[in-house]
């Protein structure tokens, strides 16, 4: 009985796509997509499959099956039909993808959990609530709130870098060569700290500096200049059997200072009454040490 009906109703749809020259468009589906919706620019016009007339046109012809609360499969096609000339579509379902509703609320649900890690001080969530608010993803769109996060990660960005910036002057300042030029390399790209070339070069000098120290007091050199009279040129000959050992073990394990131990040893071996001169380098170099040694 039903059969007949739809037959009787197919054919009467016939007749009068005929007297009005309108098309037929046929819309199919698998057996198993039979309670699919079929919809003709976003109007529906029944479950699948369907016979509808229609006026010579391009159309947006959709088909959705539901699956589950929050999934569906969907197809979608443009028909263009022509007076007269009945078309056929055959609906092949895609896999399951969540729905419209879902996806959105997908999207705000992430869009909160951003929100909460910016709010929290993280740079990267920052920027990423801009992109949000640029593309209106799970929030509304607006230009005003992007630039307000931009704004909000550079000035975070700024203070990381502050911060660490102070923490390196402080471990400098406790005679960490390497620290020393990290503040240096700071002033000179402005990376943290104003821009300040002068303060740059005055760290890098002190940098070196204190390593030379460091590497002279590791091969010994003040442990062994301190024991000797500066005051006496007589103590000292020509002779290199008197120059301390220690000053030749820097040749060897501290390449990079060799030609300033280089300069030491020459004043030592070929010129011993400079020893005796408190302005000479390796008088210097042995009050400052003892002077470091004594407020120990």
């Amino acid at each position: 009985m039903k059969f007949a009906i739809k037959q009787f109703a197919c054919v009467a749809m016939l007749a009068s796509s005929f007297a009005h020259a309108d098309s037929l468009l046929r819309v199919t589906c698998a057996d198993e997509d039979s309670d699919a919706v079929v919809s003709i620019d976003n109007n529906a016009v029944g479950n699948c499959p369907v016979i509808t007339a229609m006026p010579a046109g391009t159309y947006q012809v959709r088909v959705v099956k539901t699956v589950g609360s929050d999934k569906e499969q969907v197809f979608e096609k443009q028909v263009t039909l022509v007076d007269g000339r009945p078309q056929s579509v055959d609906a092949e379902l895609s896999a399951p993808k969540l729905t419209a509703s879902a996806v959105k609320a997908k999207a705000q649900a992430n869009a909160a959990q951003v929100l909460e890690s910016a709010q929290n001080g993280d740079v990267d969530a920052m920027n990423a609530m801009a992109a949000l608010y640029d593309a209106g993803q799970g929030v509304d769109k607006s230009p005003t709130k992007a630039e307000h996060w931009r704004t909000m990660a550079t000035q975070a960005k700024l203070k990381v870098a502050q911060d660490e910036f102070l923490a390196t002057v402080q471990r400098a300042s406790g005679g960490d060569v390497a620290a020393m030029y990290a503040v240096a390399n700071a002033y000179q790209s402005g990376n943290g700290v104003p821009q300040d070339p002068v303060k740059a070069a005055a760290w890098r000098q002190r940098a070196k500096d204190t390593s030379l120290n460091q590497q002279l007091q590791a091969n010994g050199f003040f442990n062994d200049v301190k024991h000797y009279n500066f005051n006496d040129p007589g103590m000292f000959t020509s002779s290199t059997t008197l120059v301390p050992t220690s000053l030749f073990i820097g040749v060897i394990e501290s390449p990079s200072v060799t030609s300033r131990q280089m300069r030491i040893r020459s004043e030592a071996v070929m010129r011993p009454a400079t020893f005796g001169n408190p302005d000479s380098m390796i008088a210097r170099a042995a009050q400052r040490q003892e002077a470091v040694l004594a407020s120990q």
